[in-house]
């Protein structure tokens, strides 16, 4: 839990990970959200470059799909 902080979507904190959860109306709507909140982490909070950022996704973050009520796509960044 972080005080004041202020987020638009679920984010779990999960075995040195955080995993950002995205909804859509369609499996592409929710990774492009998962995809973005993941992204400003690395970029915002984290502050890497964006080549370094680009290269930690690409190599780094894991995208899962799922949900069972709609559709929703979870972007797990490890701690890097």
């Amino acid at each position: 839990l972080v005080k004041r902080m202020r987020i638009t979507a679920p984010r779990i904190r999960v075995d040195g990970a955080t995993v950002f959860v995205g909804i859509g109306d369609n499996p592409d709507a929710a990774r492009a959200a998962a995809s973005a909140l993941a992204w400003k982490y690395l970029t915002k909070e984290l502050k890497l470059r964006e080549f370094d950022a680009f290269a930690f996704f690409s190599a780094c973050v894991d995208l899962r799909f799922g949900g069972p009520a709609a559709d929703i796509v979870l972007a797990a960044v490890p701690d890097p």
